[in-house]
Parts: C-alpha cells; structure tokens; sequence
C-alpha cells in the first residue's frame, strides 16, 4: 500500500506527539515516538510493522504519513484514520484542510 498523508482540516485540534500516541492506544493500536529530528518522529506500532511518520512545528503534529505495513491487517488503517479524523485531520482531497 502506498502512504497515506493526513493533513489538518479546518476543523484540526493542535495535538502534541503524546496526545496523539495516547489516542492510538485507546483505539488499540499501542506505539511508541521514534525522534527522526526535532521536528519530525517516527510512531512505530507493535506488534504491527505499520509507521506513522509525523511532523511537528512548536510541539504540535502538523502532518502525518501513514504506511500500512505488508503484513498489517487493514483495521490497522481504518483505526489510524478513526483517530485522525477525530482531531481534524483527513486524507480526502476534498476536505476543507486549513
């Protein structure tokens, strides 16, 4: 599967990297923040082999690239997107994105 870019709408609430991770693990996907650099981090879910790669501006997500791993039943995403389109962040091209 190809990445999956989740920008913030209009409607976006500003989430730090925590925030994000905690609304992961309630939806059952358990991660853990791998820096990349200041400004971007790596979220790596176990046991599954799909990532997130985010960045970050002032300590708050401002984009996120999903890679569903190959061996990653697809609930995985349908999760990862439950949890992005409740802080504003869609992957539609037609969302009203900010």
């Amino acid at each position: 599967m190809s990445e999956i870019y989740f920008a913030p709408t209009k409607k976006a609430q500003r989430v730090t990297l925590q925030d994000l991770q905690q609304r992961l693990a309630a939806a059952g996907l358990p991660c853990t923040i791998e820096e990349d650099s200041p400004e971007t981090h790596w979220i790596v879910f176990d046991p599954h082999e799909s990532t997130i790669y985010a960045s970050t501006a002032d300590g708050h997500v401002t984009l996120a690239t999903f890679n569903l791993g190959p061996e990653d039943e697809p609930t995985v995403l349908v999760k990862v997107e439950g949890v992005m389109d409740g802080i504003g962040f869609s992957a539609d091209e037609d969302a009203d994105y900010a």
